[in-house]
């Protein structure tokens, strides 16, 4: 069940939302308007199967991911309550003190790591301030969408050379129009 609108970016629509009859179990739920064959659904589940086996603490767990009506939904899990993205906390706050940033940045960069690390590589095409969350008192960091774009590319649901998100937080590969490692 939708409880709420979250955000928009490029190419989806984030909601929270709950399992029917369950008061404290939450979702995030990322609508993509694309129709996805049978192939291509299990092609971005098994890409994204493929990140979870990673274990990243910082990368929310997948919980599902739908062929609705309404467009693909990919379901993650996460926390109840207290969760806003970086671009939420830099537009509420104008800045943040240098050791949070660094802070940010070293959980950003391990979770990146990991994921360039891995065989064959991952690739975040979507990482901004809208796809950083902090969350709780501790502002604890989690890294969303990890290898959702290069999932719906891998799957031919997207078009490899369509930027997917704002310019200024293009690699320099997109900008250039360069084919990624993959």
């Amino acid at each position: 069940m939708i409880e709420r609108h979250l955000r928009n970016g490029v190419m989806t629509e984030v909601y929270r939302a709950r399992r029917e009859g369950s008061g404290r179990e939450r979702f995030e739920v990322r609508r993509f308007t694309l129709v996805a064959s049978s192939d291509a659904l299990r092609a971005v589940r098994r890409e994204l199967d493929r990140i979870q086996a990673l274990h990243l603490p910082a990368v929310p767990a997948l919980v599902d991911v739908i062929d609705d009506p309404v467009g693909l939904l990919v379901v993650t899990s996460t926390p109840a309550e207290g969760a806003t993205s970086l671009r939420m906390t830099l537009d509420a706050a104008g800045s943040l003190e240098p050791e949070e940033c660094v802070r940010i940045v070293r959980v950003v960069a391990g979770v990146l790591d990991v994921l360039h690390g891995a065989s064959p590589q991952v690739l975040h095409r979507r990482l901004s301030p809208d796809t950083i969350t902090l969350v709780g008192p501790q502002r604890e960091v989690r890294v969303e969408e990890c290898g959702l774009a290069q999932a719906l590319v891998d799957a031919g649901l997207v078009n490899a050379r369509v930027p997917l998100q704002a310019r200024q937080y293009l690699s320099p590969d997109e900008l250039l129009q360069r084919p990624s490692p993959r």
